[in-house]
């Protein structure tokens, strides 16, 4: 079958090739035989390529705004080779003025967030045939609900946490992936990981990061090391990981069971390393919880409690605005917490013994100054066990 461009005639073939039009970039290729692969061709070429193929009468005479079911073979083939008559015209303009122009931000080593959300949806777009059936797959309302955070409001996460190149971003529930491969290409850290539980979509991560590296990769643009793995973020093969590597830690837990919220704490919280960050959608301790004796078995005993802030419709799986928690462990907390109680005792045990001389008092407060000093000095390790220790293993219930 043939189709025409003008008065040309267009030879189908066996795959669309496209060649970059940026000198760090690469080719990309499609299977021209699947109906799938057409529509992404031309959602590729309307998102990211249409202020330059504007500039060409063959490119301006594409209709922009086709239903995406409607889209032929025949349409495909006259897709690629405006393409291709697109990129020898690029190609022999020297310098380049009219690529940089129409395409400011694809021209940028890393990606700006326009460039990032774009070559995330497209390879959502390529990889994943059915998004409803990411849906179907769950229970109603479960633990293992299927919601996504928007691509906004974690760039806004990012930008307010300020990763660099020293942070591990961990996804604990990183279903296709999509956050982890944003956030490799968006904020520029050491590395991106992944663990998704279910099978279903960590079966479309695979695809969908390998559709991530293809695009980026085709683009030129710089991405940070990541990996996306099939497991329970809570067996043994994921604890050096989250307790030892990760700097900063994703837990979209809005529909997480209270057993598995405790689970969680008792798990890995507790065993985090001082100063790791935690990001959730719904808060294991309150932002305002105070220390006090009633509070010594909470995770907010070894851990301070902030609010990040929120964009507008900023998740899938509702309307309402959606509150992020920004929870970063603080081993010291308990510390502080004995150091200024001890000092408040001690204080108020000098003005009872009002008899007591000058000279015998100084003694007891360098002596406490030293201790005091000794404690400041406790190792991380000694930390965490003070921590672990408020912290009681929960109480299985008999209930059914």
């Amino acid at each position: 079958m043939q189709s025409a461009h003008g008065s040309q005639v267009v030879t189908p073939a066996e795959k669309f090739r496209l060649q970059p039009l940026f000198p760090s970039g690469t080719v990309i290729e499609f299977p021209a035989s699947e109906p799938r692969t057409w529509r992404v061709l031309y959602v590729l070429l309307r998102t990211c390529y249409k202020p330059l193929m504007d500039l060409c009468p063959a490119g301006a005479a594409i209709d922009w705004n086709r239903n995406l079911s409607k889209i032929t073979r025949e349409d495909a083939d006259v897709f690629s080779l405006v393409y291709s008559e697109l990129f020898e015209q690029k190609l022999a303009e020297k310098p380049n003025k009219s690529l940089a122009a129409a395409m400011p931000d694809w021209h940028l080593p890393r990606c700006t967030l326009k460039v990032a959300m774009e070559i995330s949806t497209i390879a959502a777009q390529t990889s994943i045939q059915s998004p409803q059936q990411l849906n179907r797959h769950y229970k109603s309302f479960s633990s293992e609900t299927y919601g996504e955070t928007n691509l906004e409001q974690m760039a806004s996460i990012l930008d307010e946490l300020r990763l660099g190149p020293e942070d591990v971003f961990v996804d604990l529930g990183s279903g296709i992936g999509q956050l982890v491969c944003f956030a490799a290409t968006y904020a520029n850290v050491k590395k991106c990981v992944g663990v998704e539980i279910a099978a279903l979509p960590a079966q479309l991560a695979s695809s969908y990061s390998d559709c991530f590296k293809q695009f980026t990769a085709h683009f030129g643009k710089e991405c940070s090391e990541f990996e996306l793995h099939q497991g329970d973020f809570l067996a043994p093969q994921f604890k050096k990981l989250i307790c030892e590597e990760a700097t900063v830690i994703f837990i979209n837990n809005f529909a997480f069971d209270p057993q598995l919220m405790h689970r969680i704490v008792f798990e890995l919280l507790q065993e985090l390393n001082h100063g790791v960050r935690i990001v959730t959608s719904k808060p294991f301790t309150s932002p305002k919880a105070e220390l006090n004796s009633r509070g010594m078995t909470d995770f907010s005993a070894m851990s301070d409690s902030t609010t990040l802030k929120s964009i507008d419709n900023n998740v899938s799986w509702t309307s309402n605005t959606i509150t992020f928690t920004l929870t970063t462990v603080n081993h010291e907390k308990l510390f502080t917490h004995f150091e200024q109680n001890g000092a408040g005792r001690r204080a108020g045990a000098r003005s009872s013994r009002r008899q007591a001389t000058a000279e015998s008092a100084a003694p007891a407060e360098q002596e406490g100054a030293t201790n005091r000093q000794e404690r400041a000095t406790t190792s991380r390790s000694g930390l965490k066990k003070v921590s672990k220790s408020v912290i009681k293993k929960p109480v299985k219930s008999n209930k059914k």
